[in-house]
């Protein structure tokens, strides 16, 4: 079993978790005062929201019954696949308006599209918690 890393603040039900990354990124935002800081700000939410994505899509693994979880495996890979599609279709739009510079925009669109996942996770799993005895 690969161990995972822990991040401050973020154990508590989805709602707690959105409001932390979204208070820190808001935070990171007010001080970044180039582009290319504001891009650091969205990449280091990004990360944040993947890394808890991937937590709560392992523990309602755990939650599930075995149909459930290859319903739930196959959602993922779907998802997956979607949003490599979604990123390119992303960095070609961007960089044809930017003339290929990696913009705070891009970042935060990709931002978005991992956020919107991780929420959606993290409401299951919080539902299969509250369901279970």
């Amino acid at each position: 079993m690969e161990k995972t890393r822990k991040r401050p603040g973020l154990s508590a039900p989805y709602t707690s978790n959105c409001q932390v990354i979204d208070s820190r990124l808001r935070e990171s935002l007010e001080k970044a005062t180039s582009p290319a800081e504001k891009t650091e700000c969205f990449d280091a939410a990004h990360e944040t929201w993947e890394w808890l994505l991937l937590q709560a899509f392992h523990e309602l693994l755990i939650l599930c019954q075995t149909q459930q979880q290859y319903a739930l495996r196959e959602a993922q890979r779907l998802w997956l696949l979607y949003r490599e599609q979604d990123f390119a279709c992303i960095d070609d739009i961007y960089s044809g308006l930017e003339n290929g510079f990696i913009s705070p925009e891009t970042s935060a669109a990709k931002m978005e599209i991992t956020r919107s996942r991780a929420m959606q996770l993290l409401q299951l799993r919080d539902k299969c918690r509250e369901a279970k005895p």
